[in-house]
C-alpha cells in the first residue's frame, strides 16, 4: 500500500529541490548519540541552535514560499549542484500546512538525522495527511545545512532516501517512483525504487 501522501509531497519537493520534476515533492561510523527537540506547528520551532533548529527554519521557509531561506538551508554541495544543472524550483508554499520537528540523531560532530513530520490537506483527497520525513544534515562552516530526506512511501518496504547533492541520480529515483506508482494503479508490477538509508548522503 503506497502512501500517497507522502509520495506527493516528498517528490514534489525532492523535484523542485534536486531536479524540477513536478510531480503532484543503520548508521556508519561511531560516537552516535540522541536527543529530541520540540518541533514548531505552522511556525519555528523552539530548539535551541542546531540540526533541529535548521529543519525547523527549512520546514517553515517551505511553508511561507521563502524561496531563498530554502536554497540557503541546503548543503554547498547540493546548492552548487543546483547551480550546475540549471534548477530553480522550490516548494510551493502551503497556508494549510503544519509540522513537528522530532528526534535528533547526532553521527560524530559532523553529521545529523532530524526526524519531522509535515501535515497537510491532500489536495487529491480533500483529507489531513501526514508525512513522516528523515532529514540528513551535515555541519558546514556555516551552520548545519540539509543534504537529503528519506521518507517510507510503500509499506513493508525500506524508506526512500532522496539525495539532494546527487540530482541526476535523485532524478532516476523519482522517475522510477513515478513509473511503479503508475504500474501499481493498472495492476502491473514494477521493481522497487526504495532503499535503506543506511547512512546519510555523502559527498
Amino acid at each position: 500500500m503506497e502512501r500517497l501522501g507522502n509520495t506527493r509531497w516528498v517528490v514534489g519537493l525532492a523535484g523542485m529541490l534536486a531536479m524540477a520534476l513536478a510531480v503532484g515533492c543503520s548508521d556508519s561510523g561511531s560516537n552516535t548519540s540522541t536527543t529530541t527537540a520540540d518541533g514548531g506547528s505552522g511556525a519555528s520551532t523552539k530548539a535551541e541552535s542546531g540540526p533541529a533548529a535548521t529543519v525547523g527554519e527549512f520546514l517553515e521557509a517551505c511553508r511561507t514560499g521563502q524561496d531563498e531561506k530554502v536554497i540557503a538551508l541546503l548543503t554547498p554541495v547540493a546548492r552548487q549542484e543546483r547551480a550546475k544543472h540549471g534548477i530553480n524550483g522550490t516548494p510551493s508554499r502551503s497556508d494549510t500546512a503544519q509540522y513537528e520537528v522530532g528526534e535528533v540523531t547526532l553521527v560524530g560532530d559532523m553529521v545529523a538525522r532530524v526526524a519531522s513530520t509535515w501535515t497537510d490537506r491532500s489536495r487529491r483527497t480533500q483529507q489531513v495527511e501526514t508525512t513522516a520525513l528523515t532529514w540528513f544534515l551535515r555541519h558546514e562552516d556555516e551552520g548545519w545545512r540539509i543534504g537529503g530526506v528519506s521518507t517510507v512511501i510503500f509499506e513493508n518496504q525500506p524508506p526512500l532516501l532522496l539525495d539532494f547533492e546527487k540530482p541526476l541520480e535523485t532524478e532516476r529515483k523519482i522517475q522510477l517512483l513515478v513509473e511503479e506508482l503508475a504500474g501499481k494503479k493498472r495492476g502491473k508490477p514494477s521493481a522497487s525504487v526504495a532503499e535503506h538509508p543506511t547512512t546519510p548522503p555523502k559527498r
